[in-house]
């Protein structure tokens, strides 16, 4: 495995638990209001999240270079 490869598959396993943390929060917030805004501000992690998922999508994980 190149070092490429490995970079590509961390940012995609990386943008996928972020994005699961995500909405679980969101989750959590909408379920029980005031319980996780107090402690993270998933406000901030939004924009974060954005920028991975724009990541992932120009650089997927499965491409391959001969």
């Amino acid at each position: 495995m190149t070092l490429s490869i490995f970079l590509k598959r961390l940012l995609f396993h990386t943008t996928a638990a972020c994005l699961i943390l995500a909405l679980l929060l969101l989750l959590g917030e909408k379920l029980v209001p005031g319980s996780v805004l107090p402690f993270i501000d998933v406000i901030d992690l939004l924009p974060i999240l954005l920028a991975l998922i724009v990541g992932v999508i120009i650089f997927p994980p499965n491409s391959k270079k001969t």
